[in-house]
């Protein structure tokens, strides 16, 4: 019986140590990728809660869009209309991978949407291509 008891004590402890591993990033590792961010963050409450956003230029629209890689280059296109997975942008672009769980608060003045001018607003602005192009 005592040996039973010491096996699930091990068993329960590796499972701990094993799950508190998982959820700490480790310095200097690769960066999360969308798909874990995604585990905890709903893409579409992500873009709801975020709707009110103030852009840089005065826009007022949550920076969270769908893209759509395949079309991105294309002026005619509507890059933000495809939804899925696969098109939504991968999260380290504008933020910083944060320990899980999360203790702490968000300081939306540092967030920047260089990657969205960088990308396709290249006159750093939200208007649609189609009315410059």
């Amino acid at each position: 019986m005592n040996r039973m008891r010491t096996v699930l004590a091990l068993a329960s402890a590796l499972c701990v140590s094993v799950w508190i591993s998982a959820q700490t990033p480790v310095p200097g590792a690769a960066a999360a990728s969308k798909t874990s961010c995604l585990g905890c963050h709903e893409y579409d409450r992500v873009i709801a809660a975020t709707a009110d956003h103030m852009m840089p230029g005065g826009d007022k629209l949550s920076p969270h869009r769908y893209v759509d890689a395949k079309s991105i280059k294309d002026p005619a296109a509507t890059p933000h209309r495809v939804m899925g997975v696969e098109n939504i942008p991968e999260c380290t672009n504008c933020h910083t991978e944060h320990p899980v769980p999360y203790s702490g608060t968000l300081d939306r003045s540092t967030l920047k949407v260089t990657w969205c001018y960088t990308t396709c607003h290249h006159q750093e602005n939200f208007t649609r291509c189609s009315e410059c192009h």
